[in-house]
């Protein structure tokens, strides 16, 4: 198994399912800008496009870094001799620097959802009789 054609192979997947991440991204934002009741794109629907994607894009790179943890968990268990493991250092150092990456965009996903959800104001009426007497 040729690692170098299996680290372009995760780049492929990581690409394809960024770009199908903008399209998500791109709907959401379009949902949130027409709720909103703005006439013209501005900063702040940028900005929501850009929270938007890059909570889509951390998710990504982590289902693809669990696929990948996965496949080399299966490789590793099947292998009998080590010519293999010392060609990986360059693989982990990736593996390890899209992990962090990953968890630092959805550390922001996160902080952007708790700031999404303290700034909504819910007014509730009580429609009940209150029972006196």
């Amino acid at each position: 198994m040729d690692l170098e054609n299996h680290t372009r192979n995760v780049w492929i997947v990581l690409g394809t399912l960024s770009g199908l991440g903008m399209i998500v991204a791109t709907i959401q934002t379009w949902a949130w800008f027409s709720k909103s009741g703005k006439e013209i794109i501005d900063l702040p629907t940028l900005g929501k496009f850009l929270l938007h994607f890059l909570g889509i894009l951390s998710t990504v790179i982590f289902l693809v870094m669990a696929g990948v943890s996965v496949w080399w968990l299966i490789f590793f268990k099947k292998q009998y001799d080590s010519t293999f493991e010392s060609k990986t250092s360059s693989q982990q150092n990736i593996f390890k620097i899209l992990f962090i990456v990953s968890f630092i965009l959805k550390t922001v996903d996160i902080i952007h959802l708790i700031l999404r959800q303290t700034t909504i104001d819910i007014f509730f009426i009580d429609w009940e009789r209150s029972k006196t007497g």
